[in-house]
């Protein structure tokens, strides 16, 4: 009984400390996808905790859900995601990611990249994926985590829940000061040599100032990306750009984000927003999607803008546009 109750008391101890340093906001989806930016995806009430979680629905591009939070320079984050299998099919290979950028929404690098095989779940039981990220660049501003994976006619969906991101230090502590050397031991027999393992590689492009993408100007591209690829290479692509828009008076603008490969779209994100007075207008726009190669060839991975509809709107722009892929080989 005297341990249930010291039990109880770390346990409290340990959740509130995790609820008080959880930089992701609404991480259980208690509140809907407040201050998430969800792509196909619905609310669940089958949680891990809490009464709600998000659905990631299989379907012909990409789900995810993401959001950006500030981050500290220098400081190393702790990762936590719960994740299951949702209905018929096979758990796809799923992508769990922290990307860094900076105040101008500049993409700086990859923090954390965990990566769940096909096949993975057997069940529908929770599991729970955790990874620590490198250290935040000195020029970083924001922090942006992303749960997607790679649709398939096969395909089941993908619940997530319980997201947590928070300062590392907070979870296992500061790190003590280092113990005396002990005995080396024996030299033990060299084992055979293992499988050459999948590889990556990382092609991107940052572009800085800005480009027109004014109403009726139709799809302009912003930022191109070319990379080799081999039939059934999965291949991340982030982006990340600012939406600004100069109003006159009372406004609202619609506007749209596509992603092609070759000139065949393969995911596209709108913009939807309404403002009372004359203004300019910025909008932090990201997002990530995870291709699978068709043949063999060289692709070319284009983002594309377009303002589709507006009120009172002089003008608008794309401005600092950040575009990498991530070539996974099998």
């Amino acid at each position: 009984m005297y341990e249930t109750f010291l039990y109880n008391i770390l346990y409290g101890v340990i959740k509130l400390t995790i609820n008080l340093g959880n930089k992701i906001i609404n991480g259980s989806f208690e509140n809907g996808f407040n201050s998430w930016v969800p792509v196909n995806g619905v609310l669940n009430a089958s949680a891990k905790t809490g009464s709600l979680s998000a659905t990631l629905v299989n379907g012909a591009s990409a789900p995810s859900v993401n959001q950006a939070v500030d981050v500290e320079p220098g400081a190393g984050y702790y990762v936590s995601v719960s994740l299951k299998r949702n209905g018929a099919g096979i758990s796809p290979i799923t992508v769990i990611s922290v990307n860094y950028l900076d105040s101008n929404i500049n993409f700086l690098g990859t923090g954390l990249q965990l990566v769940i095989q096909e096949g993975h779940f057997t069940n529908e039981d929770w599991s729970v994926f955790e990874g620590t990220t490198t250290s935040v660049p000195l020029t970083a501003s924001f922090a942006q985590l992303s749960v997607t994976f790679l649709p398939s006619s096969s395909a089941s969906n993908i619940v997530v829940d319980d997201v947590i991101l928070m300062d590392a230090t907070l979870i296992n502590g500061v790190t003590g000061p280092t113990g005396a050397t002990g005995d080396t031991g024996a030299t033990g027999a060299t084992g055979d040599t293992g499988a050459t393992g999948p590889g990556s590689t990382l092609a991107f492009t940052n572009i800085a100032g800005s480009t027109a993408v004014d109403l009726g100007s139709g799809e302009v591209t912003v930022a191109s990306v070319t990379t080799g690829v081999t039939a059934g290479d999965n291949i991340k692509v982030d982006y990340a750009l600012g939406y600004e828009a100069d109003f006159s008076g009372p406004w609202g603008v619609t506007a749209e984000f596509s992603l092609y490969r070759d000139d065949t779209q393969i995911s596209t994100r709108t913009l939807e927003q309404s403002g009372s007075e004359a203004e300019t207008a910025d909008f932090p726009i990201a997002d990530t999607y995870v291709d699978t190669a068709p043949g063999t060839t060289t692709s070319t991975y284009d983002l594309r803008v377009s303002t589709t509809g507006g009120t009172n709107i002089n003008s608008a722009s794309a401005i600092n546009r950040n575009l990498n892929t991530i070539l996974f080989t099998t």
